[in-house]
């Protein structure tokens, strides 16, 4: 029987290269085990403090309130009650009232040439409106935050979340429609379906119907109602 021939050293490059290539497709390359990719790790979300905690109820929340040394307990926006019935916002004594819960500088809420830094306390958010759809449409001006440099007025939107923001009127919108004193929903022309209890485009004046009314079909494409 003939001895087999040694490989030559052009077989040995041939096998490198053909390595190569298998490699640089990620197939496995023959008589080697697979490299395992280990498996992504879950991002952790981090939950506000204070929001696993039951929300108070209203009188605990109007309790609270008092102690503080608000007054007008009635006109206290939604979007505050909601933020220190859930926790997120601290109101244990009146000096939590003067504290700093916002600040933005004020060209980089509108575009203009002031960079005036604007600060904004729980004590100016604590009787705003819950909606800025007046002040968006020069109904009103009605402003609780005013920039220092330019005299421009702001609103303080996102309490609720505990994530307070210095925002336009057009950002302002609290739905006080929803359970736990309300949630912010981001647009003045964002409203509240009382039908399907969800939140949708309603327009400048309020004309447009939700997507479940069947009105819909009718006012976007010029046919009757669905059924």
């Amino acid at each position: 029987m003939s001895e087999k021939s040694a490989p030559s050293s052009s077989d040995g490059q041939k096998r490198t290269l053909s390595e190569a290539n298998l490699a640089s497709t990620s197939l496995p390359i023959p008589g080697k085990s697979a490299t395992k990719t280990p498996p992504a790790k879950k991002a952790k979300v981090k939950t506000p403090k204070g929001s696993k905690r039951n929300p108070l109820n209203v009188d605990q929340l109007m309790e609270k309130l008092k102690n503080a040394g608000v007054d007008n307990l009635e006109k206290v926006s939604g979007c505050v009650k909601a933020g220190i019935a859930k926790g997120l916002i601290k109101l244990d004594s009146p000096a939590d009232l003067d504290k700093v819960i916002a600040t933005a500088v004020c060209s980089e809420i509108l575009p203009s040439d002031c960079n005036h830094l604007i600060k904004a306390t729980l004590k100016m958010a604590m009787h705003q409106k819950d909606w800025g759809g007046d002040e968006y449409n020069f109904v009103s001006y009605e402003h609780p935050v005013t920039c220092g440099g330019c005299g421009e007025g702001y609103f303080v939107s996102w309490v609720c979340s505990g994530k307070p923001d210095i925002c336009y009127s057009k950002y302002m919108s609290h739905c006080n429609k929803c359970p736990n004193f309300g949630v912010c929903i981001g647009e003045c022309r964002e409203i509240h379906c009382d039908n399907c209890g969800q939140h949708y485009y309603a327009g400048s004046q309020k004309q447009m119907p939700c997507s479940c009314d069947p009105r819909l079909d009718e006012m976007m494409f010029g046919r009757g109602p669905r059924r």
